[in-house]
């Protein structure tokens, strides 16, 4: 404990680890991602070219 109250550095950390903790407790930091419309088709386009490529590879392998 003597070295927590003569060390400046460490009891800021602290204090600024305190402190954060209280403000995300009312305001969380969070990182959002709005998704539009192009959005959305462009992942259910890759999705589909996904698919496609999938089930041609399966007919390749039920030829074989």
């Amino acid at each position: 404990m003597e070295y927590l109250s003569d060390n400046l550095l460490i009891q800021t950390l602290f204090l600024f680890l305190a402190i954060a903790g209280l403000i995300n407790i009312f305001y969380p930091f969070t990182i959002r991602k709005e998704l539009n419309k192009k959005d959305v088709e462009l992942e259910l386009n890759k999705f589909e070219e996904n698919l496609i490529e999938d089930l041609e590879f399966k007919k390749q392998l039920e030829d074989l």
